[in-house]
Formats: structure tokens, C-alpha cells, sequence
């Protein structure tokens, strides 16, 4: 290599890779690098004379060489060999040829065995073997040196043209031939031109027919590849050579050879008729635009019996041990409707199979493309079917041949392009509604349309779902429904006589409304209040407490019926008995839990109207959800097993967006969702402040200790599936929460960061003349406020679980009318919901709750219509403590409740999920 500067050469590309041979082929390299069985250090005249070594070196040396002949004959480089001292080294250069030399072999039968010789053509001429000026470069590839020539040799190697260096005809004796032509001959004579004398040599060129492969590449591209047979031999479209031999042997060791010869002709003219059905060719084999199995089904569907007529052979398609039917499925609907549903009646056409769509429906589930057929093979379904026909499969009655639908499943049908011998149209505009005169209320445009909605799918026999935001006026909309039914209610037969209390009513009197309206107890007075102040011609029934009637005669006269979900579960019996015209839910996120017994209860109340009511229809999971739409349309969404497979798995745990949206497109025709800031533009503006709190000395030292217990207990003994270990969380949970807020909660003494500041804040308010809504979790920590206001003769009202519903209207009218009460204590969960407390302007949440959805309903007690002021929300969090990984928590929450209808989060106990709460 330092040399090459005085040439004018540079050490890369084929010079390199030149040296680089030469380098590794010198003798002190090889006896450092290349010396199998032998041990290190010895030179290689020492151990090269081991017939294995020798052997092996010498095939890497021909190779090697092999390549450094191909770079001279490439490059067309000067090659000398033999170089004499003092010399022109033009005497001895070496011409490198560009054709390479073709084997002849001559066979002819004697009494002794076998002569063959050996006669190499350039494509000029033969050339003579036998002389001094024949020399053999390498091996395998085969180059040799023939009058100052370099030739490549095709078909044979170099050790062969050795043998007829010094003779002309080599003899095989008798006893050898069999083992020399299975050997050596066959290798040569595939390659070779041959003559024969005195046994069969026969040669055959006529292509038979051409078999196609459908194989998978490994980038996944399915490829059509072509092989062309010569009766019992094949040639693969890539293979380069151009002849075959096959070789027999009688018992007297009689030879018989076919040589098979190519017809270039002949396989040119099939390769064109693949081009013209629709192929191009890629490297050895034929594709298609795009190379996957079903585009490539669908062309053989096509073009599979064109081809066979003009001689083409197919071959079986593999799969994943599975022989796939070569054709292409295709499927036609049909649509019959039959009362409340529709049958659809799917039939798969592949080939010469017709298959009901319900055959394949648990394939489709199990997401199984390979369908089995009766003579064995399968056919895939495709691919799409799997997402297109998903609903179908987990949503669908399957009564086979048919897949039933009910006709809130509408969507499913438009989403596949089909329709309803009855086209189903919801439309509001068509309705023409305008509210009752009896409605002593103004409906905003946006309740207007809200009462219409649900009055045209009452009119098409569809249950709603009304999920506006907190606030926005979710009971004054429907009491504008209730009263347009009962205008629209039938006249009672006439009828004379007296009226009494089991009476029937008057003639040409309005037959009563019958709409039953369940909601938390909490919220009777208010539904009450509502009722008569915005319908006081409507006739009302508070149906709880222990007073209540259960005659039913009484019941029916009555246009409303109010009752708690705990009374009607008790009262199921009594109400199955009565033909409601409506079952209103409040609060319907109450019946989120499908194994309740209040869900199951309600469940089995008939009504020609069902309507849900909720500002939070998805509280944790999408479990909620299906339980509120299986209320309001039965089987909407399938069994809960088929709705937790098809969506519940792949949007909560896999976030599967095309899942979800799939799901949004058959919830969204029945629930209706409008948002503050979309449609109350004029409500006065919210903010929310974060206040962090630090904890006294006292109160930092008794959490970590409590922190630091919990923490290694829990985690050293992490059992999620124990009850009692899971109700120990919890409990500790509570603790650290309760340790952020005060001390003294847990009869600790020490003071509380968090109390002082509050109250400080508090007396500002106060001072400033705001009324304030106070929330917490716990009602022992709003005790604390509230003894201090009482030793301070501060006024306020106060609302928690225990507060009865005679009390809790007092406390609310109070805090609303008096000016001179600042101040509302309220626990999170007892007056998170139903309330209107327009008045305060302040809204202050003490410790934060795991659900935003919970703190949200909170502040919406003030942030709602009526309200004239801007609001303040001051959330308080204790720095350093478990609240501030809630409050983490509630914003990631928040992230997934915006997905789907406001929430899709199920929790599952973790012991990495611990760990960060512990952290």
C-alpha cells in the first residue's frame, strides 16, 4: 500500500479491497490467523501438509482469488504471472477476457467403462486444453490462464482442466461409473453441451406448463412466483441455469441421460401473458399495486380460470399451516323490520360456498381470520370485517340465519351503509314544538331545543339521555316535556256522577300523565319546588317516607310521582303494577352500578318513555355508561360481557380511538350534552385558584410518621385482591388525608397549616361581604369551622347527609334570602348535586376528592344560571401530602373524561400506583 503513490493510485475502493486479499493470503498472515487443530506459533510448511488443512486453505484461497480475478476482468486491469527478473514485464501480461469458456464433454461407451473428454469453447472457437500455456488460477469459481488469456470458466472448475492438461481422454473404469456419474458428472453436465456414444443421452426442451406460487415475502408483500416445468424437471424463473440432467442406472450399471433444456422462448411468452392480466414483474417473481392476500384473492377470482385454460398450474396458498380457498369473500344484506327490529340477513359469497353471516360472528369476536371450509381449506376474512362488522357481532340478537338489531341500533345499519325498509328520523325542526302555555318559564333557545329533542325521540319510541352540563337547566327541560304530554294526553270517556278521590276523573278531562320521576332523596323538596313553581298545573306526588300511599288507584290519578331510588327499590312490586307513561331518572349516574339491586329494579319498570338525567353520566368507568343506556334502551349496547370485549377493553386499556368513536356514533342519537360555556355565554366568569398550605412543625412530623408506617407496611405486604388488605388502603388514605386537614381530627394535638390559613381567608370574605359555599369530605373537619363560627356568632347554614329534606330546604332558602348568613358548611357529597346557591360568589373546597367530576358538581352549585356575579373557586392543598397526588391525579382524570361523554377512567390498585401516592 505505500507503494500506490507512485502509480498515482489511492488505497480505496477495488485497489483496497485488492491489498487487503493479497495482504491476507501471505504466509506469515495465514500462520497467524488461519491454523484450525494446530497450535499457535508454527510455521505453515509444518502444518499445511495435513490433507483437511490444505484442503480448506485452499478452497479460501480460490475464492478469495475468485474475487481478485473478477476485479481485474472489471476493472480491466493489467494481470502478468511468472514474472522473470530483467524482463519486460510486457512479455508475461495476461489479456483478461470478457467471455467466459463453456464446457463440451464427449461420453462414449467402451468395453472397459467410460471415456469422456473435455473440450472448452470461448464463443469463438474450441480452444486446445493440452500444452505448456495452459495454467489454473483458481478452483471454485474456476479461472485458468490459456495462451496469455484469463477466462472465467462457466459450468466447471479448474482442477477439470487440469485433468486434461497432459491427455486427451480420461477412462472411468466400469466399477466407478455409477459413483462417478452421481458424483462429478452430474454436477458438470447440468451445465454442460454434451455428446454421447453408446448409451441413451436424450434431450428434451419442450415447457409443459408453468406452476404459480403465492408466497408471503418476509416484509410481508405476498409475490407471485413463477416455475416452469420440463416434465419431471423444474426451473425457478431466478435460476441461472439453463440446463438440467437427469441420470439413471440399470442393475448392470447401464447409464441413461435426459438433459433438459430450457425454452427462453417458450417462458418469455407466459411471463407476457401474466404481464397482461394485470402483473408487473419484481426481481424473480410477479406483484400486483398492492401486494396483500386479499387484493391478491380478489385477482384470482379474476384471472385464476383464464390462466389454468391457457396452461397455467396454480399451487395450494399456505398460511400459517392453513391451505387458503384462492377466492375472495364478498357479502350482500338484506333488511327486514319486524315491530322494534330489524333482521338482518347477511349471506357470504366465496367461490362455490354461500355462508350466513352468523357463522362466522364468533370468529369475528375472537378477531380469527381463518374460517374453515367443508373440503378443508379456509378462507381469511378480511381484514376490515373485523371493524366493520364488529358492532353486528357483539351488539347483535344472532337468531341465525338472521342477526337482529333493535331500532335504537339504527346507527349500526347507517354506519354500513344500510337502510331501513322504514327509514328512522329523528328530527326536531319537523316536531314544531313550542312550549305549553301552562309553562310559567322562559325557555333559553338552547332548553328549547333540548325539550324538543326529547319529545321526537319520544315520538319515535326512543329513550334519551339528557347530560347538559351542571346548571344548565336539565329539570326545567323536561317539566317542559312532561307538560307537552300531558296536553297531548287522550280525554277521559265521559262519565257523570260525583267525584271522589277513587273516582275517575271528570269528562273530557286530560287522562293524568303517569310519569314517575326517581331521584337521591336530597332532591325531592327540590324537584317539588320546581314543579310548582314552573307547572303548578300538573298534579304532584312526593311518594317516600313512611306515610307514603301504596294504593294504587290513589297512584294513577296523579300527573307526577316523586320518589328516591331506595323507595323505589322497595316499591318495585307496587309500581311494575301501574302503565307509566314516563320513568324519569335524576341523577342517573345513581344506577351506574349494573349487579345493583336498584339498577335491576328499574330496569324491569315498563314506561313508554325512558329519560336519564345526569351532568355526569360517566363517573369512573364505561361500565356507567352501559348501565344508564341499558336503562333508557334496552340492548342498545349488547349484553355487558359483549359491550366489555367490543369497547370497555379497547378504549380503557388499549385507547383505542377508532373503538371509541365507533361507541360515540351509537350513543350520541340519544344523549345530549351541552356545556356551560357553549350555550351560556352571558354566565359570569369562573376562576379557579389552587391555595397551598404548609403544615405546622407538629403537624409535618406527625404525617410523615403516619406516611412513612403505612408506606412499608403496605408495600411489604401488597395483596390488591384481599378485601381487608384494600379496605386498610383505603382506611390509610383517609388517615394522611385527614392529617393534611387538622390534627385533631384523629385526636392528634397539634395545630393545622391548612386551618389558619382558611380561616383567614375566610374573615376576608366575611369582612368583604361574600357569601361563601364551604365543601369537605369530611363532615368532623366542617365541625371544625362550625364550632369556631359559633364561639365567633357568625350565622350559616349547614347541609350534610344527616340533614332531612324538610331541613335541608330550610337551609337552603335561608342561605339564599338572608344577607346576613356568609357563610353555607356543606359536605362534598351530600350537596354536590340539585342544589341552586346562586347567592355566593365564593365557592371553597377544603380538601380535594378524587373524582374532579365531584369538586365540579360542588362549584356548579354557584356557577349557574341566576348567577349575576363572577365566582371564585379557592381549592386548598396541603403542600407535601397526599393531596397534591390527588390533585395530580384529578388532572390526568380530567384528560380522560374528555375522551368519551365526560369519563372512561377505571382504577385498578397498584403497587406502582401506591408507591406514588406513598411517595
Amino acid at each position: 500500500p505505500h507503494n500506490l503513490s507512485d502509480y498515482g493510485l489511492v488505497n480505496e475502493g477495488v485497489v483496497a479491497e485488492m491489498l487487503r486479499i493479497c495482504e491476507a493470503w501471505r504466509a506469515e498472515t495465514i500462520e497467524e490467523n488461519y491454523s484450525p487443530r494446530n497450535p499457535r506459533g508454527k510455521k505453515l510448511k509444518e502444518w499445511y501438509q495435513h490433507p483437511d488443512i490444505r484442503k480448506s486453505v485452499e478452497a479460501k484461497l480460490s475464492e478469495a482469488f475468485g474475487v481478485w480475478c473478477s476485479h481485474i476482468l472489471g476493472e480491466n486491469l493489467i494481470f502478468a504471472t511468472d514474472i522473470h527478473a530483467g524482463l519486460p514485464v510486457q512479455l508475461y501480461v495476461v489479456a483478461p477476457q470478457s467471455a467466459p469458456l463453456l464446457p463440451h464433454l464427449f461420453f462414449k461407451k467402451t468395453e472397459e467403462g467410460i471415456e469422456y473428454r473435455l473440450k472448452v469453447h470461448d464463443g469463438k472457437g474450441f480452444l486446445s486444453l493440452q500444452g505448456a500455456d495452459l495454467q489454473c488460477i483458481a478452483n471454485e469459481p474456476g479461472w485458468v490462464v490459456i495462451a496469455k488469456k484469463l477466462y472465467r470458466c462457466e459450468g466447471f472448475n479448474g482442477k477439470m482442466v487440469n485433468t486434461f492438461r497432459d491427455k486427451e481422454v480420461v477412462t472411468i473404469p466400469n466399477s466407478m461409473v455409477r459413483e462417478y456419474f452421481k458424483g462429478f458428472i452430474r454436477r458438470v453436465v447440468s451445465r454442460a453441451d454434451i455428446e454421447a456414444e453408446g448409451f441413451d443421452f436424450v434431450k428434451k426442451n419442450k415447457l409443459q406448463f408453468t406452476r404459480l406460487t403465492l408466497t408471503e415475502s418476509l416484509e410481508n408483500k405476498w409475490l407471485l412466483k413463477p416455475t416452469f416445468n420440463y416434465e419431471e424437471i423444474d426451473f425457478e424463473s431466478h435460476d441461472s441455469k439453463k440446463v438440467k440432467i437427469k441420470i439413471t442406472f440399470t442393475p448392470d450399471n447401464d447409464v441413461s441421460l435426459i438433459q433438459y433444456l430450457r425454452d427462453p422462448s417458450a417462458e418469455e411468452n407466459q411471463i407476457v401473458l401474466l404481464i397482461k392480466h394485470g402483473l408487473s414483474k419484481r426481481n424473480t417473481s410477479f406483484c400486483i399495486a398492492d401486494d396483500s392476500l386479499d387484493e391478491w384473492l380478489i385477482w384470482l377470482d379474476k384471472n385464476k380460470q383464464i390462466l389454468e385454460n391457457q396452461g397455467f398450474i396454480f399451487e395450494n396458498i399456505a398460511q400459517s399451516e392453513h391451505i387458503i380457498y384462492p377466492h375472495k369473500p364478498a357479502i350482500s344484506w338484506s333488511v327486514t323490520e319486524t315491530n322494534d327490529w330489524f333482521d338482518l340477513l347477511g349471506i357470504i359469497d366465496i367461490g362455490e360456498y354461500k355462508i350466513p353471516f352468523p357463522t362466522i360472528v364468533p370468529y369475528i369476536k375472537r378477531a380469527e381470520k381463518y374460517f374453515p371450509l367443508p373440503d378443508g381449506m379456509v378462507f381469511i376474512i378480511p381484514e376490515e370485517w373485523f371493524s366493520k362488522y364488529s358492532d353486528i357481532a357483539h351488539l347483535a340478537k344472532i337468531q341465525a340465519p338472521h342477526a337482529r338489531l333493535g331500532k335504537p341500533q339504527y346507527v349500526i345499519l347507517e354506519n354500513l351503509g344500510l337502510i331501513a325498509p322504514k327509514k328512522v328520523t329523528i328530527d326536531v325542526t319537523e316536531l314544531e314544538f313550542a312550549p305549553s302555555k301552562l309553562l310559567k318559564a322562559t325557555l333559553r333557545p338552547y332548553q328549547q331545543l333540548g325539550a324538543a329533542w326529547m319529545l321526537a325521540h319520544r315520538k319515535q319510541g326512543f329513550g334519551v339521555l339528557l347530560a347538559d352540563d351542571m346548571g344548565l337547566g336539565k329539570t326545567l327541560q323536561t317539566i317542559a316535556v312532561l307538560l307537552h304530554a300531558k296536553e297531548n294526553r287522550p280525554k277521559t270517556a265521559s262519565f257523570t256522577g260525583q267525584i271522589g278521590l277513587f273516582s275517575p276523573p271528570e269528562p273530557d278531562i286530560l287522562a293524568p300523565l303517569a310519569a314517575l320521576i326517581v331521584m337521591p332523596a336530597s332532591l325531592v323538596f327540590n324537584w317539588r319546588i320546581e314543579l310548582t313553581k314552573f307547572a303548578p298545573s300538573l298534579l304532584i306526588c312526593a311518594h317516600s317516607g313512611a306515610s307514603r300511599s301504596k294504593d294504587i288507584r290513589i297512584l294513577q290519578r296523579y300527573d307526577v310521582i316523586l320518589t328516591t331510588y331506595q323507595t323505589a327499590l322497595r316499591d318495585a312490586e307496587l309500581f311494575a303494577k301501574i302503565p307509566f307513561e314516563f320513568i324519569i331518572l335524576d341523577e342517573s349516574q345513581q344506577i351506574k352500578n349494573k349487579d345493583s339491586k336498584v339498577f335491576k329494579a328499574l330496569h324491569q319498570l315498563g314506561a313508554r318513555t325512558r329519560i336519564s338525567l345526569s351532568g355526569t353520566p360517566i363517573e369512573n368507568s364505561l361500565s356507567d355508561l352501559w348501565a344508564q343506556m341499558q336503562f333508557i334502551n334496552p340492548n342498545i349496547l349488547g349484553s355487558f360481557n359483549a359491550f366489555k370485549q367490543a369497547y370497555i377493553t379497547p378504549i380503557e386499556r388499549q385507547n383505542n380511538e377508532e373503538q371509541k368513536q365507533r361507541l360515540r356514533q351509537i350513543v350520541q342519537p340519544f344523549m345530549l350534552r351541552r356545556m356551560r360555556q357553549e350555550v351560556l355565554g352571558e354566565l359570569p366568569e369562573m376562576t379557579i385558584q389552587i391555595r397551598y398550605c404548609d403544615m405546622s412543625e407538629a403537624q409535618q412530623k406527625l404525617y410523615e410518621t403516619e406516611k412513612s408506617k403505612a408506606r412499608n407496611y403496605l408495600l411489604n405486604n401488597f395483596n390488591p385482591k384481599d378485601f381487608a388488605y384494600r379496605n386498610l388502603v383505603l382506611t390509610t388514605l383517609q388517615r394522611l388525608q385527614q392529617l393534611a386537614n387538622h390534627p385533631i381530627l384523629l385526636q392528634e394535638n397539634a395545630e393545622s397549616g391548612k386551618f389558619e390559613e382558611v380561616w383567614h381567608e375566610l374573615t376576608t370574605l366575611r369582612k368583604s361581604g361574600h357569601k361563601t359555599l364551604i365543601f369537605s369530605s369530611y363532615v368532623k373537619h366542617l365541625t371544625l369551622y362550625r364550632e369556631r363560627f359559633e364561639a365567633e356568632n357568625t350565622r350559616f347554614s349547614w347541609l350534610t347527609g344527616d340533614t332531612n329534606i324538610k331541613e335541608r330546604a330550610t337551609q337552603v332558602t335561608q342561605f339564599q334570602s338572608d344577607p346576613d348568613i356568609p357563610f353555607f358548611l356543606i359536605s362534598i357529597k351530600a350537596g354536590g348535586a340539585g342544589l341552586n346557591l346562586t347567592a355566593a360568589s365564593y365557592v371553597c373546597i377544603l380538601d380535594p376528592w378524587w373524582n374532579p367530576k365531584t369538586e365540579e358538581q360542588a362549584m356548579a352549585r354557584s356557577h349557574r344560571m341566576g348567577q349575576k356575579l363572577p365566582v371564585t373557586v379557592l381549592k386548598y392543598i396541603t403542600r407535601g401530602s397526599l393531596e397534591e397526588k390527588i390533585l395530580l391525579l384529578q388532572e390526568k382524570k380530567k384528560i380522560l373524561s374528555d375522551d368519551i361523554l365526560d369519563g372512561t377512567n377505571s382504577s385498578e390498585l397498584s403497587i406502582d400506583f401506591l408507591e406514588t401516592l406513598l411517595a
